[in-house]
């Protein structure tokens, strides 16, 4: 039997796992010029042809893609551009990537999120499953910061792998 690596390179760190559907895709945005992973939260910029990270709770889309400088992978593991009409490499910096919007109502589960001592960092002793409340800051998810929008709620936290399911919700104070 063979086995699956575990947090290989290619495993997503975004799922849109309900709320979601194929057409809800936005691909008509650059990504920003710097590198990032899928599953970070962003915003249209005021030129309003790309891509920036997310302030506080001001996120707009989930990145489906990573991007970097030098382009695509090219290694023969992940040399498909395409699966199901979404594109699945990285991509270059500053090119159109695709998103998928911040739907009250859906569910994602993510990796990118606040980690480790840093303010609002989700961790096994500040979550509580069910009531935990999440903005956005700087492209990840964190725990809600006094009067800040709540973005989302924690439905399922997984420490051990680093995953946390959120129900996402309506910018509210």
């Amino acid at each position: 039997m063979t086995t699956f690596n575990v947090d290989s390179t290619l495993e997503p760190n975004i799922q849109f796992e309900r709320g979601f559907t194929v057409d809800d895709r936005e691909g008509r945005f650059n990504a920003p010029a710097a590198a990032l992973t899928d599953g970070t939260i962003l915003k249209v910029a005021s030129d309003g042809e790309t891509f920036e990270l997310s302030g506080t709770s001001d996120g707009q889309y989930y990145s489906g893609q990573n991007t970097d400088v030098s382009g695509p992978i090219g290694s023969a593991a992940n040399r498909e551009t395409y699966l199901q009409g979404m594109p699945m490499n990285s991509v270059k910096v500053s090119t159109p990537i695709w998103a998928m919007p911040h739907k009250p109502g859906a569910v994602i589960k993510t990796k990118k999120f606040v980690t480790g001592t840093a303010t609002g960092a989700l961790t096994a002793l500040t979550v509580t499953i069910g009531s935990t409340l999440l903005e956005h800051y700087g492209g990840e998810w964190r725990i809600r910061q006094s009067s800040n929008k709540v973005m989302g709620k924690v439905i399922n936290f997984d420490a051990t792998n680093g995953w946390v399911t959120i129900f996402l919700m309506e910018g509210i104070t």
